[in-house]
């Protein structure tokens, strides 16, 4: 696939130049490298929809847990069993 950019800015031209120098790369080459890394990259509304399903999931496997362990004592339960134990 071709695509033609005009009116690239001067700086923005030199700048790429430079990376592509450095990175021994044709200017060609690394524009579409930047393109290609630049498409791929995940959104921001992805990251916060991927990071809720992995709460979600967190939130999930910890109900599982509490539904397996026995009930937790009130602070006055608490307070009646060390009493019972010392005496």
């Amino acid at each position: 696939m071709n695509l033609l950019i005009r009116d690239i800015p001067l700086e923005t031209h030199q700048n790429l130049r430079e990376r592509a120098k450095m990175n021994r790369r044709s200017l060609n080459q690394e524009i579409v490298s930047l393109l290609v890394a630049f498409s791929t990259q995940e959104t921001e509304e992805d990251r916060i929809h991927k990071r809720r399903e992995e709460l979600l999931q967190v939130t999930e496997r910890i109900d599982k847990i509490r539904k397996m362990m026995p009930a937790f004592a009130s602070p006055e339960e608490i307070d009646q069993a060390k009493h019972e134990g010392r005496a």
